[in-house]
């Protein structure tokens, strides 16, 4: 091979080189797919459509959206695809996204009815006309997941379409699509666009979808009693007892209580019912009177619970039966009706021996908000100071001192020395609270006597004390103690660690005092630093 052929092989070899080395940049691949999109080849719009997706900008989205309409069903369903995995939604997107409804490809119907209408609604406000002809077509698309799409968007889609082209779905041969319509439209159902459709919905298959026809029913009075006499001999028991206690016939009383006094009653229904009859006449009322003393804890309950929602008066001597009830709800329910009332010092001190926690909880929240009116209610925190829960004793014990019990020094005194850490640090907080020099003269006297105080707060106290004392003598081992106090878990404890560090200006309990706030992002001693170091700068 001559010079100028072997020149002419190296400069072939390093163009090869160079095109291979050249990565082709975001832009140009951006640019040749937009090139590509007006293909006459379908196969390499599709790449291009795939690629583009990938990148999220309005741009690419933009050069997207007359894809939407392209003649290849696999173009369109794969431009849909992008816009749902993206996060760009474009207002002039919308309406030709929306007009996928009507694809020929049932899956791209199927992904704008579930995933896009509820992103695209908002941008849809300028083509009410429009919007509303392409809905109401929608709605009746022969795919039933598409209807069911549209009914479960219906709260979104009710300012686009009005909700009388939703009515035609109570009919749908889906199940599924009649009982999502039923439950979707409840608040805009009534008998008149409710009717065309009652015929059929009654005796419906779907035990769900005549439970909630009847919800409907029972609201619409007079009109609606004729189908809630068909619904009284449903197969289903429960939707027959219901509908009878909608008709407010007194005629089928004897059948209500027959279904109350039965033992395989869902409790539910049991509820339900006792609510419904309690007002009828005297005889429904003396039977659920009745019912408070049943053997079964539900029907108790259920009578309770009707007779509190009606306003009834149970009478107090009933309802401190109750409050003792094996039932929790039916105490609770109880015990929230007896204290409505006002109560005697006796009957709370009766409250506060309860064998039941909950209701010597409602106890001391009577006793503690009456204390001061009726001095007598101290006795039943007297009871409380001794309960067995600890919460209720802390509670009873800070109630004592709020109201300025007589002997409540005597009492707190004890405390100090309780078995009980929680009521110990209680007691010191209260004390060292107070602005009485007797209850300062208290905690003095107790930790001259009890040189190993085993109280958290005042072991803490005497922390702070200790600190104070050392930065003025900075004696052997003092910046140990005072790096120790700055991990300490109480906040008043590291805020004396600060102002000694100020204070002293210790290069090495800087240095800690900057470690700590760098590896522990304490931002509430932070905020304090600060500040004493502007106070201390002034």
């Amino acid at each position: 091979m001559n010079r100028f052929g072997h020149i002419l092989k190296i400069i072939s070899l390093v163009m090869v080189l160079s095109l291979t080395i050249h990565a082709e940049t975001e832009q140009e691949t951006i640019a040749k797919c937009f090139v590509d999109l007006k293909s006459n080849d379908v196969n390499v719009r599709r790449r291009a459509v795939l690629i583009l997706c990938k990148y999220q900008s309005n741009e690419v989205f933009h050069n997207l959206i007359p894809l939407l309409d392209d003649s290849d069903p696999k173009v369109r369903e794969s431009v849909v695809v992008g816009f749902i995995e993206g996060r760009v939604m474009l207002r002039s997107a919308a309406l030709p996204i929306l007009r996928r409804l009507h694809d020929s490809n049932v899956h791209t119907r199927r992904m704008v009815s579930s995933t896009l209408l509820p992103r695209i609604g908002f941008y849809l406000s300028g083509n009410k006309a429009q919007v509303e002809e392409i809905l109401a077509k929608a709605i009746k698309d022969k795919d039933t997941i598409v209807r069911k799409n549209l009914i479960n968007n219906y709260y979104s889609l009710r300012r686009h379409l009005p909700t009388a082209h939703f009515f035609s779905l109570l009919a749908d041969e889906s199940s599924e699509i009649r009982l999502l319509s039923l439950t979707k439209l409840a608040q805009k159902l009534s008998y008149e666009n409710l009717s065309p459709y009652l015929e059929k919905l009654v005796v419906d298959k779907d035990k769900k979808i005549r439970s909630q026809v009847l919800k409907s029913l029972g609201g619409f009075g007079k009109v609606g009693k004729e189908y809630l006499k068909i619904m009284a001999q449903d197969k289903d028991p429960s939707i027959a007892a219901r509908a009878m206690a909608y008709t407010r016939n007194e005629s089928y009383l004897p059948q209500i209580f027959k279904i109350l006094q039965d033992s395989s009653s869902p409790s539910d229904l049991v509820v339900d019912l006792t609510q419904i009859i309690l007002d009828w006449n005297e005889e429904s009322r003396a039977f659920v009177g009745k019912l408070l003393s049943n053997a079964d804890e539900t029907r108790r309950y259920a009578a309770l619970k009707a007779m509190s929602r009606t306003g009834e008066d149970v009478s107090q001597k009933e309802l401190l039966r109750l409050v003792e009830d094996d039932s929790s709800r039916v105490r609770k329910l109880a015990t929230a009706l007896l204290v409505r009332a006002k109560l005697s010092p006796e009957i709370v001190s009766d409250l506060a021996i309860s064998d039941y926690k909950d209701v010597r909880e409602q106890a001391l929240q009577v006793a503690v908000r009456g204390s001061r009116q009726q001095p007598e209610m101290i006795d039943a925190l007297y009871d409380l100071m001794l309960d067995e829960e600890i919460t209720i004793r802390t509670k009873a014990l800070q109630a004592i001192w709020m109201c300025d019990a007589e002997d409540r020094y005597e009492i707190f005194q004890q405390s100090l020395t309780d078995s009980e850490p929680v009521i110990r640090d209680m007691a010191a907080r209260m004390l060292l609270s107070s602005n009485e020099p007797r209850a300062r003269k208290l905690i003095d006297d107790f930790r001259k006597n009890n040189k190993n105080v085993n109280i958290q707060h005042l072991q803490d106290l005497n922390i702070v004390t200790d600190l104070k004392e050392i930065a003025a003598k900075q004696e052997q081992g003092w910046q140990l103690k005072v790096k120790k106090a700055l991990y300490h878990e109480n906040f008043s404890v590291q805020q004396v660690a600060v102002d000694v560090i100020i204070q002293t200006k210790d290069p090495l309990l800087i240095t800690e005092l900057k470690l700590y706030l760098d590896t522990r992002a304490d931002q509430k001693l932070a905020d304090y630093l600060f500040k004493r170091i502007a106070e201390d700068e002034n």
